[in-house]
């Protein structure tokens, strides 16, 4: 599908691409937090694919039957323009808000709704935090308060809801902050001492005093072969010299 753009008051030869119809999918979907994003996108890709005419021109009058063609062409293609602009802006609004926005047929009537309603959004919101913030009861007992309270305390001006709201969301940001940073010295305490690295611990056997060694030779209790006389004596008789033995008995 190929249209023609119109610039001012007649005809280009300028054709419009389908890849630049394929960039309406690139803008947002206005989800209710995102309307100046939305709208940037949204000004933006009319403007390049040439419809934004119908924005900055105010709908010409119903040509009638003596006029000249080129009267009747100039409201056509402005119908056009902004028949073109409103389908793809209600295709980048969540129902949800198309219906809040009600029954629209031109493209900067639908923009300045949809401008309004949002509007009304924020104060509703500003309301609503403002009736919170004056019923609800401060414990300013809580040391996590402590820095808000300084700074509430020692500015000289009068906040505005703005200031307040912006205010209120810091703060809000640092104690979630400083809980993050508790929960991570709890579950992860220093651990005293030097690590083993890895390394196997083996327990040294218990010394023991000589009472309960047993001799090889003669099997009696007392002493080990080593020491034993009977046992050297052996040993001379075969002109044998004493083994190394790795435990002595």
């Amino acid at each position: 599908m190929v249209y023609r753009v119109m610039c001012g008051n007649h005809r280009c030869n300028q054709a419009l691409p389908q890849s630049v119809l394929e960039n309406i999918a690139y803008v947002p979907i206005l989800d209710g937090q995102n309307f100046s994003d939305w709208k940037e996108s949204v000004l933006f890709t009319l403007g390049y694919m040439d419809l934004d005419y119908v924005l900055h021109e105010e709908e010409p009058l119903a040509p009638t039957d003596i006029d000249m063609l080129g009267v009747k062409e100039k409201y056509e293609w402005w119908e056009k323009f902004n028949r073109l602009s409103l389908v793809l802006m209600k295709s980048r609004v969540n129902k949800s808000i198309q219906g809040a926005v009600g029954e629209v047929t031109k493209v900067k009537d639908f923009l300045k709704a949809i401008k309004e309603q949002f509007a009304k959004s924020d104060k509703t919101l500003a309301s609503t935090l403002m009736k919170r913030l004056t019923s609800k009861t401060f414990d300013n007992s809580k040391a996590e308060y402590g820095p808000f309270k300084i700074s509430y305390n020692t500015h000289k001006e009068e906040w505005s809801i703005t200031e307040l709201l912006t205010m209120c969301v810091q703060e809000e940001e640092r104690m979630k902050q400083d809980k993050v940073k508790v929960a991570y010295l709890a579950t992860h305490p220093k651990c005293k001492g030097k690590k083993d690295h890895g390394k196997r611990q083996y327990k040294v056997p218990p010394k023991t005093d000589g009472s309960n060694v047993k001799c090889f030779f003669c099997k009696t209790d007392g002493h080990v072969k080593k020491d034993y006389h009977k046992y050297k004596k052996w040993l001379e008789k075969r002109g044998l010299s004493q083994p190394k033995e790795s435990d002595g008995r």
